[in-house]
């Protein structure tokens, strides 16, 4: 069994698509299917469910997919740990961010990590809170970014340092009635049509309590994990949208109205308690740890 198929079959599993598989690898798609069915035929079982709309994992194919990933996740820190050796010249960083936090919130700091490390680069796991929490429980990623939330019990498996709590506001355009208002309240919210991440984002969830409690279901006028997209549609009054706060705090097209009652969210830094993060994740955790405004403990 070649590593390079047990790493092309990881990538379709992982992203549940051959177009977008052979797309992250930088390689034709025809090479990537014809490694992965090469695979099958070499253990004589079948890997993958083929639909034309998705790609889903037999159990033979769960099975081997956990496998992967540990042999990529020891991999990556063979590599890394011998780059390491001699010092911190060299390295990736890799870090899981939604959307909201990694386009608002995480880019300065970056910018100045990679400013005081220059030799290092930063390679961004971008998904929904739910997703990262898995990626980093399975140990595809070290580190990520993840919400918690008051009563949920945290996976074992996990160190979770929260460093941050935000509001989340309705978004309209200004000349949307709720433009003018104090706030805004759930059954408000709920019978408006709404421009969405897709699933597995927090905002969605969030929307599905609020829909919830409100006793009447969500009026999805779009779906999209592209931010700009939703505050261009929302700007043309295509519906409305939650964001956090700071996505819109300079943003003169928008208003951002606070929810009544107030919804707020954690934002926490976890990696796996037991696993020993490579260096240059130790170095940017460490970073992020010296920032005035993010208080969590060291590795």
């Amino acid at each position: 069994m070649e590593s390079r198929a047990l790493e092309y079959f990881r990538e379709v599993a992982s992203r549940g698509s051959f177009t977008k598989a052979a797309a992250a690898l930088r390689i034709a798609q025809p090479a990537v299917s014809r490694a992965v069915r090469q695979l099958e035929e070499e253990l004589g079982v079948t890997l993958l469910i083929r639909d034309k709309r998705q790609i889903r994992l037999t159990k033979a194919g769960e099975k081997l997919y956990e496998h992967a990933v540990e042999m990529h996740r020891l991999l990556v820190k063979a590599k890394n740990d011998v780059v390491n050796m001699q010092d911190l010249t060299q390295g990736e960083v890799e870090i899981g961010l939604p959307s909201m936090a990694g386009s608002y919130y995480f880019p300065d700091q970056i910018m100045r990590f990679l400013e005081a490390y220059p030799g290092l680069t930063v390679s961004i796991y971008e998904a929904g809170t739910s997703v990262i929490e898995e990626a980093v429980i399975s140990g595809e990623i070290e580190l990520g970014t993840i919400v918690t939330e008051e009563g949920r019990k945290s996976s074992s498996l996990l160190s979770i340092h929260p460093f941050l709590t935000v509001q989340m506001v309705a978004v309209v355009p200004l000349d949307h009635p709720f433009a003018s208002r104090t706030s805004v309240s759930h059954e408000e919210l709920a019978e408006e049509p709404l421009i969405l991440f897709k699933e597995g984002y927090y905002q969605r969830k969030v929307v599905d309590q609020i829909s919830e409690k409100a006793g009447s279901p969500v009026h999805l006028a779009f779906e999209t994990n592209q931010i700009s997209m939703a505050k261009s549609l929302t700007q043309r009054g295509l519906g409305i949208t939650i964001f956090l706060e700071m996505v819109i705090q300079d943003d003169e097209k928008l208003a951002g109205i606070p929810l009544d009652p107030p919804i707020s969210l954690t934002l926490a830094l976890a990696h796996r308690r037991k696993n020993h993060c490579l260096p240059p994740t130790k170095l940017f955790y460490s970073f992020c740890l010296a920032e005035p405004h993010i208080k969590i403990p060291r590795l």
